[in-house]
């Protein structure tokens, strides 16, 4: 049976966005799921301090969480990423018990977004984030993987999107090692 890799992607992105291309034509052998989630509410955080309006306020947050909290029971991934708004999701998801499989979070912005400290004690994850990224900030993702004896960090010299050669080989490793 074929394998299933669901990505999240984050706000002005896509499920065919560049990292999920990219993520869908490596593992061609898996089913993909890369659905378009909302992620347009009108708010900018700042740089240095979570978002400056409260997330309970955000429509566009919880829907994109109930909605994942569906796909994610339809599909039955064996693997989920999830990018930046769409890590906060995610992670929003297995706060409230919806996913408990293997993540992989690419520069994920549950720190900015002010969703969570810490993840469930075993959960398996493999964070990658940019250590020049100036959206999220690394020590985000830093203090979450300490949270779980299941998870652990690997620093990129990239900025937000991962765009580097560097950062790619990353998380296709991270997705390789989760699928095995």
């Amino acid at each position: 049976m074929k394998q299933t890799i669901m990505y999240c992607h984050g706000r002005g992105s896509s499920g065919r966005g560049s990292k999920a291309t990219i993520i869908m034509n490596h593992f061609d052998q898996c089913n993909f799921v890369g659905n378009d989630y909302p992620t347009n509410d009108p708010i900018q955080p700042a740089a240095d301090k979570p978002m400056p309006v409260p997330l309970h306020e955000m429509k566009e947050f919880w829907r994109y969480v109930q909605i994942l909290k569906g796909d994610i029971a339809i599909h039955n991934p064996d693997v989920v990423v999830a990018s930046s708004f769409g890590g906060a999701a995610l992670l929003r998801v297995i706060l409230e018990g919806g996913w408990s499989g293997p993540t992989v979070f690419l520069a994920q912005a549950g720190h900015k977004f002010a969703v969570s400290e810490s993840l469930p004690k075993g959960h398996k994850a493999i964070f990658i984030h940019g250590l020049q990224d100036e959206t999220v900030e690394f020590k985000g993702s830093e203090a979450l993987a300490a949270t779980s004896n299941n998870a652990h960090l690997i620093s990129v010299t990239d900025g937000h999107r991962l765009k580097a050669d560097e950062s790619r080989e990353a998380y296709l490793a991270a997705i390789t090692e989760l699928l095995n």
